[in-house]
Parts: C-alpha cells; sequence; structure tokens
C-alpha cells in the first residue's frame, strides 16, 4: 500500500532527525493501517476534457469481506472531473461501503465511459455519460477481465460484451465466500452425523460428469437505445476486435483437460480447453469455432484484420508442446514452424504463455534457440525465419502501421534499426492496459501503445510518437503518474508527503490543481515506531 511506504519513510526520516523528548508519539497500530484511503484507477477521456478517477474508502470500513482481496473494488467509488479546472462534476459513491463502482473503458468519442456496479452478491455493467455525470444501468453481468479483455467498444453507441448468467459472480470474486459457505456446510453435516460428506474430483474419461456452470453470452449492446443481442452463448472469458470492426475473436471455455501420468502441472494450467470463436459482427456468416486448443494471453490481430495469431496445442499435447499458429476468417489454421518451441513464460499465477507479436505481415516470436537461449525470430513462412539481433528481455510495443518496435535503451526502434520514438518508461495507458486482464499486461493493446506517452530522464510527459514536441508538464521521481491526457498536456498526479498523507494533483501546463488529500488526519498527529532496543 502506498500510503503506507510513504508514513514508513517518513517516520525513519523523523527518528534520525529529532531528539528522544520529540518521539514520545503515537505508535502506527493495525486499526490505523485499516484506516488509510488510497486512490485507484484514473482515465482521461480521448479529448482530455473529462477525466475519472478512483477513490477507495479505508479497508475498515467495508459492508462485508467476503470477496475476498475483491473487497478493495467494493470500497471503490467514482469521481467524474474536468480535464482543465479538476472541478468535480458527478460522483458514484455508496457512503455505507455495501456497493463498489469501477470504472471500464471509455468510448472512442470520449462521450461515454462503462462502469461497474458491484454488490457482494451481483455485478452490473452501465454507461456513464461524460458530460452529464448520469448513468444507465444494463440487465448485464459481464465477466471480469481476468484472463483477458471483456468489454470492447466497436463504435461511439455500440459495445462487446463478454457476460454471465445475470448477477452470477465472476468466479475470481466469488471464489472465498462460495469455498468458505461450502466448507461450513459440509462440517455442519459431517457433525450432525446422518450423513456421509465427501468431495469427489472425477477423473479419466467421466473427468466432465460434474456440475456445468449455466453459459453466458457474447452480446452487442446498443448504448443509445438499449437494445440487447446475443451474439453466441458460452463461458467465453477472452475477446478481442479486429482493427477493422468487423470480427470479434473470443475464447470460450470447453471441455476438462485431463494431464497426463508424469505431467507437472502448475497451478495457473489450464485445466480446461480454451476455444476460439469468430464472430462475424455483420452477420454475413455464422460464427466459427476453431479447431484449436489456444494456450492463454495470445490473441494479436494482423492490421489488416485478415489473420490471428495465436499459441495453440494438439489435444494430446501439454502446453510446453504448444507452438504458434494463424487463424484466418474462415477458421483455417496454419501451423508456424519458427525453428524450435516457445520460449514459455510462467506468471505470478503460474499460468504458462508465450511472447509473440505481428510485425507488419509477419510473425515475431520469442523461441527456445540454440544452446536453449531465448531469442526473437521472424517468422516467415514454409519453414523460414530470421533471429532478430535483441535481448531476449526487450520489451515491445508496436506502431499505429503495425510495425514492430523494440525496446532499446532510451529508444524505441524499428525492426531494421531506425528510430522510432523515445521509450516509455510507464505502462502506456494505465488503466486502458488492465482491461484487457492478463493479456493486456503481458501483450498491450497496439491502439493503446499508439496513444502512449513517453517520459524522459527529466520528467517531461510527450506523446509517444512525438518525442521531439516541447516539454509541457513533468513527473518528478516522489510523485506517482496516475494517469495523463493524450497530447501529454494534462495528468493526474499523487504526490509523496513526509507525513503519509499524499496530495492528489492536477497538474497542467497552467501549474497544479489540489483535487484532494490521502489520509489528512496522518499530518495532524505525529507518529512513532515501536523499538526493540
Amino acid at each position: 500500500m502506498r500510503p503506507l511506504i510513504a508514513l514508513c519513510a517518513a517516520v525513519l526520516a523523523t527518528a534520525a532527525t529529532e531528539p528522544a523528548w520529540a518521539r514520545q508519539a503515537t505508535p502506527f497500530t493495525v486499526d490505523d493501517l485499516l484506516s488509510l484511503e488510497e486512490v485507484g484507477r484514473a482515465r482521461f477521456s480521448p479529448d482530455g476534457r473529462r477525466f475519472v478517477l478512483e477513490r477507495r474508502a479505508a479497508w475498515g470500513s467495508a459492508a462485508g469481506y467476503d470477496l475476498g482481496h475483491y473487497t478493495a473494488q467494493l470500497l471503490t467509488a467514482l469521481e467524474l472531473r474536468d480535464g482543465r479546472t479538476g472541478a468535480l462534476l458527478a460522483r458514484l459513491d455508496d457512503p455505507g461501503h455495501a456497493v463498489g463502482y469501477l470504472s471500464g473503458p471509455i468510448s472512442p468519442d470520449g462521450g461515454a465511459m462503462v462502469v461497474y456496479r458491484l454488490t457482494r452478491t451481483s455485478l452490473r455493467l452501465g454507461i456513464l455519460s461524460l458530460d452529464t455525470g448520469a448513468v444507465r444501468w444494463f440487465a448485464i453481468t459481464p465477466e471480469w477481465p481476468v484472463t483477458g479483455r471483456t468489454v470492447a467498444w466497436r463504435a461511439p453507441d455500440e459495445l462487446i460484451v463478454l457476460a454471465r448468467p445475470l448477477d452470477d459472480l465472476p468466479l475470481h470474486m466469488r471464489v472465498a465466500g462460495q469455498a468458505q459457505r461450502r466448507s461450513t456446510a459440509l462440517w455442519e453435516a459431517a457433525a450432525n452425523g446422518h450423513v456421509a460428506t465427501p468431495v469427489v474430483h472425477v477423473s479419466g474419461r467421466d473427468r466432465d460428469q460434474r456440475a456445468q456452470p449455466i453459459p453466458g453470452a457474447a452480446l452487442r449492446l446498443r448504448t443509445d437505445h438499449g437494445r440487447i443481442e446475443v451474439l453466441d452463448q458460452g463461458e467465453f472469458v477472452d475477446l478481442e476486435l479486429s482493427p477493422d470492426g468487423r470480427t470479434a475473436a473470443a475464447v470460450r471455455l470447453g471441455e476438462d483437460v485431463q494431464p497426463r501420468a508424469g505431467e507437472a502441472v502448475l497451478t495457473g494450467t489450464p485445466s480446461r480447453r480454451r476455444r476460439l470463436v469468430l464472430i462475424d459482427l455483420n452477420h454475413e456468416r455464422a460464427p466459427v469455432q476453431v479447431d484449436a486448443d489456444l494456450l492463454p494471453y495470445q490473441l494479436a490481430w494482423r492490421a489488416d484484420s485478415t489473420r490471428l495469431l495465436i499459441s495453440t496445442r494438439a489435444e494430446t499435447q501439454t502446453w510446453r508442446e504448444a507452438g504458434f499458429a494463424t487463424v484466418d476468417l474462415q477458421g483455417v489454421v496454419r501451423k508456424m514452424d519458427a525453428g524450435g518451441r516457445p520460449a514459455f513464460r510462467v506468471n505470478i499465477s503460474q499460468i504458462p504463455w508465450a511472447r509473440a507479436a505481428w510485425d507488419g505481415d509477419w510473425p515475431v516470436a520469442l523461441v527456445e534457440g540454440p544452446e536453449d537461449r531465448p531469442v526473437w525470430r521472424r517468422l516467415e513462412g514454409a519453414g523460414r525465419f530470421t533471429d532478430l539481433a535483441v535481448p531476449a528481455d526487450t520489451r515491445l510495443s508496436l506502431d499505429r502501421r503495425g510495425r514492430l518496435l523494440l525496446a532499446d535503451g532510451p529508444h524505441w526502434r524499428t525492426v531494421d534499426g531506425r528510430t522510432a520514438g523515445e521509450r516509455s518508461l510507464r505502462d502506456p495507458i494505465i488503466a486502458e492496459t488492465a482491461d484487457g486482464g492478463g493479456r493486456g499486461a503481458v501483450h498491450p493493446d497496439p491502439a493503446l501503445a499508439a496513444r502512449g506517452l513517453a517520459t524522459d530522464g527529466q520528467g517531461c510527459l510527450r506523446p509517444f510518437h512525438d518525442a521531439e514536441r516541447a516539454c509541457a508538464i513533468s513527473v518528478s521521481p516522489s510523485e506517482r503518474l496516475l494517469a495523463a491526457a493524450d497530447d501529454g498536456r494534462a495528468a493526474v498526479i499523487e504526490r509523496s508527503q513526509p507525513s503519509g498523507s499524499d496530495a492528489l494533483l492536477l497538474r497542467t501546463a497552467d501549474g497544479d490543481r489540489s483535487l484532494d488529500q490521502l489520509n489528512p488526519w496522518l499530518a495532524e498527529r505525529p507518529i512513532s515506531i515501536l523499538s526493540t532496543r
């Protein structure tokens, strides 16, 4: 928690400079820790006229804790503010903290934003007008963006949504409370002694003989008049619209996977098949299910919208035996010969994934090269490939034309070595990256990369592809950049203060405007730390 880190630093500095008598102060307790407020994500509209800020109340004020670590979302309120003055225009909040309000993607024209309303038993989707602050709620429970994207704007008044049955909380939100309730019921039945209370996990050919969830659906929502259209049904967990907006690539969970004897299984190893469905949003053809089992996080459209790059395995293969392939609009899969297996990565959730992206018309992938050393390789088809002279841990981005950019010191360069801009030292668009879930974290959206901002060594903020432009605003090392307008002329800043009471600021070329003070009570009393000496 950022306020606690700042507070500890302030306490240590005070202990080193003040006399012993001045340190007769109130100790920082667990109750103090549970009383800290925080700021969540922030977003600017594309035109910079508005921004939305998530405010999180103290952990100790929650109405309940059965959502586990999603209690933070239950404590969240939204503030709609003017992008030039910082003035508060509207607020979505529940003083009792039994309802949380969360921000989602902003429409392409900047007129509306997806918002979520979370309770301990439900999740609903709404549309917030950034002009009036009014919200229209819909009878839609979206899947939460954990694995990948679940909500995408196709047009200023059209939204594609991966939905769950109404008020059926996403798994990651309900799992903590659900497990507690089930185990409590089983212990009560066992104590009664009249029935057996086994928990059976079936394997082998009967592995699918378990309680199956009610399927959700891929929906089209017309936000202007509220019409909801079912595009396809299933348990969808990831979504990516083609650049031309004609096709939705959606990942649907399928049958259970039976691990092979002796196979190493991680906690994040996919336990169900992941099927790709191509949905024609113009209704010129029926949805196409692709005959492939996908690994998480790899779902990238070519810039011309004709092919999709995936990481896939055969039905009898483990994830370590997966490879790369492309899929055309008819669902035909063409495996790519990379001259070696993918150089798999495993994230903090123990989910395996491979790294690949498009460079114009050709995929570029990270594979195990000679002596099992990872190497970036351009896959040119028919078994031909070219190794790129860049380190394996190189960050990737894309320019507006779909060309691959490689991080090289302080600069981004194209594969042929030409300088393409100054390297960004932060996530391209912080909150929007989170809209893509785990996939957005490891494979940033090309459109976001094109919108991103670069921070140079002096903290100057500039548009990613206009690094030579004069610096409008700067961010110091003691400040955290929460969000910035696309043109780099306005930003929301969290500034650390010695007391631990952080300042929230709107920074423009005209100076700073105070938005609020986080945990002002920290500045009103002296804090001490306990010593064991």
